[in-house]
């Protein structure tokens, strides 16, 4: 399942598109990237 990063006026926020469910939201991109790894990472355990 892929995920957006979406800049907002107060940092930046991980969105599923398909499901447009917002994730988290964070301060900095390198925290939104870190959060989008996570995600992925628990999609593909078994």
């Amino acid at each position: 399942m892929p995920y957006i990063i979406h800049k907002v006026s107060n940092g930046y926020r991980v969105v599923n598109p398909l499901t447009g469910r917002i994730h988290s939201k964070h301060t900095s991109k390198k925290k939104a990237q870190a959060q989008v790894r996570l995600l992925l990472s628990k999609e593909h355990r078994p």
